[in-house]
């Protein structure tokens, strides 16, 4: 899945469109709702879905284009951007795409979900580099890992309510680091 669009290119008729919606649909929640991470498709992590419907006489050409923001969550093949030499992500770009992470989640408990599996292998990944940082936090780092360990649990095993209690507790724990060291 290296491209950022996928289409979906359909000419039905009309009394089908309905029936297209529907099945849509049922891709999306299903997308939304899968935790393995062999499943993961475009439709999970989307940035944006547009549908265009044209109709053509008794027909419709129907459109689908979803697309994936270029700094989407998965988990990184290789490194994103490693400071020379030193075969670590520089702390900017990792502060940064772990912000958009969050982000994702807060996103996600919003509409009662638990993030992808491919999102938090990567933001496992991230944690466990974030706290390599010396200078950045590390009164923080032990409770950070705490936090997180609870968090992922919890997301792994599909539990709502504690991954969204463990989040929030991630959250604090960044919002304090972050005015301590900013």
């Amino acid at each position: 899945m290296g491209s950022k669009e996928s289409k979906i290119e359909e000419t039905l008729s009309l009394k089908d469109l309905p029936q297209f919606f529907r099945d849509f649909a049922v891709r999306v929640e299903k997308a939304l709702r899968e935790t393995d991470d062999s499943r993961v498709n475009d439709l999970a992590d989307f940035s944006k879905i547009r549908i265009r419907i044209k109709r053509v006489g008794a027909h419709v050409d129907v459109r689908v284009k979803v697309k994936r923001d270029s700094h989407d969550n998965r988990a990184p093949t290789s490194p994103i951007s490693e400071s020379p030499g030193s075969g670590k992500v520089s702390y900017k770009k990792l502060k940064k795409r772990m912000d958009r992470t969050f982000e994702s989640f807060s996103h996600n408990f919003e509409s009662g979900l638990i993030p992808a599996a491919a999102t938090l292998e990567s933001f496992q990944h991230d944690a466990q580099q974030m706290v390599t940082y010396a200078d950045k936090g590390q009164p923080y780092y032990e409770e950070f890992t705490k936090a997180c360990s609870v968090f992922l649990d919890a997301c792994w095993k599909g539990d709502v309510s504690i991954a969204r209690a463990g989040y929030q507790w991630l959250r604090k724990l960044k919002n304090a680091c972050h005015d301590r060291f900013k």
